[in-house]
């Protein structure tokens, strides 16, 4: 089995694990046998177990296999990259600090800074980020990891919108519909930013700027 099919598989097997364990049935029969905690420690270590290999093989062959595409770098792709990149990592930086209520055990639903961009803070910058390094990279391997992430990212944030508007009810309803899926719909980025703390913006250009440097 070629590198990439392995890196798909993988892809597949990560998020079918991930939405089979966290649906309603499924995790509520496993909380009752193991307990919350021991729940989350087999969760966590099954995903471990699939996430390491995944990388494992893909920083092994790296720009390998067929080429599907080739985009010359120039400087203007470059400051377009750079300037998504940036936006991802306040979505990842904001999102760590003040977590989306679309997550396990986030009890604030209140609809403030980041929240008012996207629901999904955290993982659509992540999601920003695989997308620009496919702009660039069109070999087998990283279209198969980065195509990958970005498939399980969308098709694991719809299903964990479902199972918060299903679990929550109209606690999260009304975060549901006050906020967005995709990052920018609502057109509330100078609210966003009003609300935003210059530290928390600092700090991202800062993890930007050292993550470019790192590369």
């Amino acid at each position: 089995m070629t590198p990439e099919l392995q890196i798909l598989l993988l892809w597949w097997v990560f998020g079918g694990t991930h939405i089979w364990l966290s649906s309603l049935r499924t995790r509520a029969k496993w909380v009752e046998r193991l307990g919350e905690s021991r729940f989350i420690g087999v969760y966590s270590l099954i995903a471990l177990a699939i996430f390491i290999p995944l990388n494992w093989i893909y920083f092994s062959h790296l720009h390998q296999g067929a080429m599907f595409w080739s985009v010359p770098r120039t400087d203007l792709l470059r400051w377009v990259m750079y300037l998504v990149n940036g936006t991802a990592f306040v979505l990842i930086v904001a999102g760590l600090i003040r977590p989306s209520a679309s997550m396990m055990m986030v009890k604030d639903a209140s609809v403030t800074g980041v929240l008012r961009i996207t629901r999904h803070p955290l993982f659509m910058g992540v999601g920003l980020l695989s997308a620009m390094h496919l702009v660039p990279n069109g070999w087998a391997t990283d279209v198969a990891y980065f195509g990958g992430m970005l498939a399980y990212l969308m098709i694991g944030l719809r299903h964990q919108d479902q199972r918060m508007l299903a679990e929550r009810g109209d606690e999260f309803r009304s975060f549901y519909d006050a906020t967005c899926f995709f990052p920018f719909m609502k057109g509330q980025v100078i609210p966003a930013l009003k609300e935003t703390p210059i530290w928390i913006l600092a700090l991202s250009v800062a993890a930007a700027t050292g993550a470019r440097l790192l590369h």
